[in-house]
């Protein structure tokens, strides 16, 4: 939760070596998850123009492109990765979130259950197939990937994090920031992604998550999304 020393690291890294991609990238990616959009698009973009073919820096994008609400942009050139490189299960991943935040529901469960064909059934999986599915209002399925989850927990590490996603398109508020609270008592590193992470803005006007942006020190700037009671 050091942000200003992890940026002081990304900067440097950048001054070592302008033309290293990944560099670029997280340095972009790191001004993504702090709010600062016109800086992350410099480097971001810088990245894409450094390494265009390799399937990580283009799915690293998307996931920038995805926070700074550039929705359109990372739709697109998530279908033209997986279009290029069908064996890539990341993009799966990434366009069953994508699709599931902007409504196109069928694809993302579709996109969730390629993933899980190419990576297997991890919590990652997992716990995006069963966000898209709450999010599309078909709770039995979701429930049941959260109670395979929730046997996965007892012998191996299952992300709060991730879990309090699928509550939140369960709607169950409460469960969902009880599991954001435990994730910060246990340092999930997805954390850092509270202060922009679309799927989150619904919690925006809560004080307990406020509570949380401020425990964990994050530097972006929150938009006025007072959805639900504080």
């Amino acid at each position: 939760f050091d942000w200003k020393g992890g940026e002081e690291y990304l900067r440097h890294a950048v001054a070592l070596n302008p033309n290293y991609a990944l560099g670029r990238l997280w340095y972009g990616y790191f001004f993504a998850l702090s709010g600062r959009t016109d800086e992350a698009l410099i480097h971001v973009r810088r990245a894409l123009e450094l390494d265009p073919a390799t399937p990580m820096v283009q799915h690293s994008a998307n996931w920038a492109f995805y926070l700074l609400r550039l929705y359109d942009e990372a739709i697109e050139a998530v279908r033209r990765t997986a279009s290029n490189d069908p064996q890539y299960g990341l993009s799966y991943v990434f366009l069953c979130i994508v699709m599931s935040h902007t409504g196109g529901h069928e694809e993302a469960i579709a996109a969730g259950h390629k993933s899980i064909e190419l990576l297997g059934r991890t919590p990652y999986m997992l716990t995006r197939l069963a966000s898209a599915y709450a999010a599309a209002g078909r709770r039995e399925p979701a429930l049941k990937l959260l109670e395979e989850l929730k046997e996965m927990a007892a012998t191996r590490y299952v992300s709060p994090n991730m879990l309090a996603t699928v509550y939140l398109h369960l709607k169950e508020y409460d469960h969902a920031l009880a599991e954001l609270e435990r994730a910060h008592e246990i340092h999930d590193a997805r954390i850092i992604w509270l202060g922009v992470d679309p799927q989150f803005d619904v919690l925006r006007g809560n004080a307990r998550f406020k509570d949380l942006l401020r425990k964990t020190n994050n530097p972006a700037p929150q938009p006025h999304l007072n959805r639900l009671p504080t």
